[in-house]
């Protein structure tokens, strides 16, 4: 299955399953099989093996004791005694219990007094006092015995579920948000493609062999990519300003914009249209930078990672730089041929 497909399935099944728990749909058994798929889709192997031991009850393995601390499931760790029953187990030992409770009635003491004398002292009962509330005694010790493991086991349950839930949730929102980034990248990466074809298409032509060199991994091929990317940056200058022998003056400055300068080039655009002086500064800082690190990657060694940074770089700048030739051109002072 395609991975998008995939991806799209988890995302729903995870929004299913967040239904499912907070609105009661589904049985507790039910759900941890639904997640379980879910898991699975995942391959989040630790959260499948927890289930697992859910499902078909705990080993005394190391894993399984480790288990058994997060779950809580321990009555007493030494004696290596606890509920390593499945959660259907323990689920149906809660109604069984609350059955029990229900049923239990603390027998009645009748005490008559044989004095017909309301202001006689009477002690004692000869001697039956502790036999007359032993029946009710064990009613009791019995009752606070039932009601002590109901909420143990209630909170072992509800752990599972807690974490259940915990997982499930944060499943969803992480496939959520990634299908989201995926998205907005994707939108800009067509409007950046668009902006390339229209106002420099030889910048989208060196595209395809950078990301196969790239793909390469060898130091040879990221050199190469790297020099690619520096030639993306000069095509761009050159369909923007083209190059002149002349060099200009604007703001005072003097400025080379011959074949080779292309840097200047760029930053005159930027300095022409650019309205929001924080973002012409910007984009001037992050040209430099990024021109220095292609540089720098074909004499030295870098990762296939940090050349594939700077690739990406390098693209996503070049399309803001044609971003901003949409705006309204602000009034500058003109450029003087020098010359």
């Amino acid at each position: 299955m395609p991975e998008q497909p995939i991806t799209k399935h988890k995302l729903e099944l995870a929004r299913e399953l967040l239904d499912d728990i907070e609105l009661s749909k589904l049985s507790p058994e039910q759900i941890l099989l639904k997640v379980m798929r879910l898991a699975r889709l995942c391959d989040d192997t630790d959260v499948r093996t927890w289930l697992n031991y859910e499902l078909l009850g705990y080993p005394n393995t190391e894993v399984g004791r480790k288990f058994m601390d997060l779950m809580k499931r321990w009555t007493d760790k030494e004696k290596n005694l606890g509920y390593w029953i499945p959660f259907a187990a323990v689920d149906g030992t809660i109604a069984a219990i609350k059955i029990q409770i229900q049923q239990l009635q603390i027998p009645d003491v009748h005490l008559s007094l044989s004095s017909a004398n309301p202001h006689e002292f009477v002690t004692g009962f000869g001697g039956r006092g502790e036999e007359l509330f032993r029946p009710a005694s064990a009613v009791l010790f019995r009752l606070t015995d039932l009601t002590n493991k109901v909420t143990t086991l209630s909170g072992i349950r509800s752990r599972v579920l807690a974490r259940v839930h915990s997982f499930v949730c944060t499943t969803y929102y992480e496939l959520a948000f990634s299908g989201a980034a995926e998205s907005i990248f994707q939108r800009h990466q067509i409007a950046i493609d668009i902006l390339l074809r229209e106002n420099a298409p030889e910048v989208l032509e060196k595209i395809p062999s950078i990301s196969d060199r790239l793909a390469e991994g060898d130091s040879e091929a990221i050199s190469q990519a790297m020099n690619s990317c520096r030639r993306m940056i000069k095509a761009l200058a050159d369909a923007v300003y083209p190059a002149s022998d002349a060099p200009v003056i604007v703001d005072g400055t003097e400025y080379q914009v011959g074949s080779e300068n292309y840097l200047n080039r760029i930053k005159l655009h930027i300095k022409k249209f650019c309205a929001s002086e924080s973002r012409r500064e910007r984009l001037r800082r992050s040209l430099t930078d990024i021109h220095d690190k292609a540089s720098a990657g074909t004499h030295d060694d870098i990762t296939p990672g940090e050349a594939q940074a700077i690739f990406l770089s390098t693209y996503l700048l070049l399309g803001e730089v044609l971003d901003v030739s949409k705006d309204n051109e602000r009034v500058v002072p003109a450029e003087i041929p020098n010359g």
